[in-house]
């Protein structure tokens, strides 16, 4: 057998923020924590030869403010655009479905190529809904078939060439809409589970199809030369109808041609290289990048905030921080073979606006600047301030993106984020934080600081403890004062917790509550404490928030945003209860609605949105907000003395 001929990578690769590590849980107390391998892996998975052409994909979720240094730029594509006519083609669809995304003319009609060939692409399927692409050379003046393509719709995979044809359901898929008989009984876990390398090789007496580097299919056949026209292009589409908020590059991130048929293991090595970098959190290999997305600001305290950030490999950096733009604080931090830094920046003024930036210095002496960012520590007992909540973030960086934009826009001084962050991120899935979570929260989280609750998305502990600093290494529970607020956030995820552990917890609670001198009491779980819906929660809970004078519960789970009428023991009782509220869509699978009416529910609304919070006094204004911005509940909670909080009149 010939051997294999391989090239590195030659082809400029567009910056994709992400992260690196291998996990190894450690369990103990019911609390795991985890360890990473911080050197960077070698390149051991090089690019086969013949490359006519490779593009990475990037669908820019940055806030809509730029840094100095920086540029906030509209989603691109990097490769050749050869000059030809700017007229508009018409879309070409694929299965019936017309595109919604399309990016045009990546190739000149005389690279195309005429022999035997492959096409690549790597893509990542984390939805629910039947999307698709193309990647395909098709006449742009006529409405003939393309002239080949590798595409695939929901669960199927397409590879045509002229007259040849594959088709293969390779794709699993988290949704009830697909019905293919599998010979496994649950999902894979890992990047196998979401993320799909797809290859069709075009010889010239065999179509091929492969998926995650298994050949899937395949059908003998004379491939004669396509005849292109003067009007041919090649290009990528997208066909996203279902999912309104989706761009090409959140579901396609790489797409390659090359000059030759690829050898089964060929493919099977170029698949272990695309899935490494995801394993390690890395999507553009050999490019030095935060990968948090940016710097995060946690924890903020009156004298004092947390920095946190990763870097693809390790790195030594200089923190700078001041009132003005100058900075003219610094601190120096040695490379000490860690990706992941911690830093707690005192000495500063409450209720204040500050400057940072971080600089970070590879051992080779490649540069990587935040550029210049704010953040501002909490307001004094008697201020007012805004924050904003939303829960379930999870599978849709594209929405969850959309919605913190949204909220940046309304400036609040904190977010809290009701539990599952991510889908499943737990020990084997990494890229649930660096591909999705930071890829829609890295740049808002620079400025603004979010309060997280552990949802059953990422209750293991393992990338919430490395990731959220919260007080108290490692505990999935804490009191945070803002303000004139309290915010008690509490791990509902019962079922995973030894009684030895639950029992401290409700310890803590009552203990804490007890304790508390703030106006405005806020409890934040993720699992509702209802009694038909979540039993074993209410149990745990209901009775001390009534007890202690809880205002206010914040919850999420349920994919959909439900307001209660304020409850005692499960009952709507508006002199004595307290208002909940399940905050949902934050970009997880939609939920249905309710089939009938219930008495507990005050207002409902299924779709995405987040809820802000305006604290002045003995008022709490509340508005929900959805994708759009337009407001679809409005509440108010007012305080007399030291009571709980009421419903006001007409609400």
């Amino acid at each position: 057998m010939a051997p294999l001929a391989f090239r590195r990578a030659a082809f400029t690769a567009l910056l994709v923020v992400s992260t690196i590590g291998s996990p190894i849980a450690l369990v103990g107390s019911n609390v795991q924590r985890v360890a990473t391998t911080d050197a960077v892996a070698a390149d051991e998975f090089p690019v086969p030869e013949g490359v006519i052409g490779a593009w990475d994909f990037r669908q820019s979720v940055d806030l809509p403010i730029a840094a100095p240094g920086r540029t906030e730029t509209a989603p691109r594509v990097v490769g050749r655009a050869p000059p030809v006519s700017e007229r508009l083609s018409p879309g070409k669809l694929f299965l019936g479905h017309v595109p919604t995304d399309r990016v045009r003319r990546l190739l000149a009609k005389e690279d195309l190529p005429v022999g035997a060939f492959s096409v690549e692409m790597w893509v990542n399927y984390h939805v629910d809904q039947p999307v698709g692409a193309a990647a395909m050379a098709i006449d742009a003046d006529l409405g003939a078939r393309p002239y080949w393509l590798l595409g695939f719709h929901e669960g199927e995979v397409y590879a045509q060439h002229g007259d040849a044809a594959l088709t293969s359901p390779a794709i699993e898929l988290k949704s009830d809409r697909v019905t293919y008989d599998f010979e496994r009984s649950a999902y894979r876990e890992g990047v196998s589970r979401y993320w799909h390398h797809l290859v069709g090789v075009f010889a010239e007496d065999a179509l091929r199809l492969y998926h995650n580097g298994v050949e899937v299919d395949s059908v003998p056949a004379r491939l004669e030369a396509p005849v292109y026209t003067p009007a041919t292009e090649f290009e990528v589409a997208g066909y996203l109808e279902q999912e309104p908020h989706m761009k090409l590059g959140h579901l396609v991130r790489h797409v390659a041609i090359y000059d030759r048929a690829l050898s089964a293991n060929e493919v099977e090595l170029a698949f272990r290289g695309h899935a490494e970098l995801v394993e390690k959190g890395i999507l553009v290999r050999g490019t030095f990048h935060f990968t948090t997305t940016a710097p995060q600001v946690q924890y903020p305290e009156a004298n004092a905030v947390q920095l946190l950030w990763e870097t693809d490999r390790p790195a030594s950096a200089v923190v700078s921080w001041g009132r003005t733009e100058e900075m003219p604080q610094r601190l120096v931090l040695e490379n000490t073979g860690e990706r992941l830094r911690r830093v707690r920046i005192e000495g500063l003024e409450p209720d204040s606006s500050w400057f940072y930036r971080v600089v970070a210095i590879s051992r080779t002496g490649q540069r990587l600047d935040s550029g210049r960012l704010q953040f501002r520590t909490p307001v004094t007992s008697g201020q007012p301030f805004v924050f904003a909540a939303l829960s379930d973030t999870e599978t849709r960086p594209f929405v969850a993106a959309r919605l913190a934009r949204a909220i940046w826009d309304e400036s609040p001084h904190l977010l809290i984020n009701a539990g599952d962050l991510t889908d499943s991120g737990h020990v084997g899935n990494r890229m649930e934080w660096t591909h999705e979570y930071f890829a829609a929260f890295g740049h808002f989280g620079s400025r603004v600081p979010v309060l997280p609750v552990m949802g059953n998305g990422e209750d293991d502990f393992v990338w919430f403890g490395r990731y959220l600093h919260t007080p108290g290494s490692g505990i999935s529970y804490y009191a945070y004062r803002y303000g004139d607020v309290e915010f008690f956030v509490l791990d509902s995820n019962l079922s995973k917790r030894s009684e030895a552990w639950r029992e401290g917890q409700r310890s803590w609670l009552r203990k804490a509550l007890g304790e508390s001198t703030a106006r405005w009491k806020i409890a934040a779980l993720h699992h509702p404490p209802w009694p038909d819906r979540n039993a074993e929660v209410a149990a745990e809970f209901t009775a001390l928030f009534e007890a202690h004078g809880i205002d206010l519960v914040l919850a999420g789970h349920h994919h959909r945003y439900v307001r209660s009428w304020p409850l005692k023991s499960g009952v709507p009782d508006m002199e004595e209860g307290i208002v909940h509220l399940q905050l949902g869509g934050g970009g997880g699978n939609l939920s249905a609605r309710p089939a009938t009416a219930d008495a507990r529910w005050a207002k409902t609304y299924q779709g995405y949105g987040y809820s802000l919070f305006r604290v002045h006094g003995d008022r709490m204004t509340c508005t929900m907000h959805d994708d759009q911005g337009a407001v679809r509940d409005v509440f108010e909670l007012v305080k007399t003395g030291s009571a709980p909080a009421r419903l006001a009149a007409g609400r």
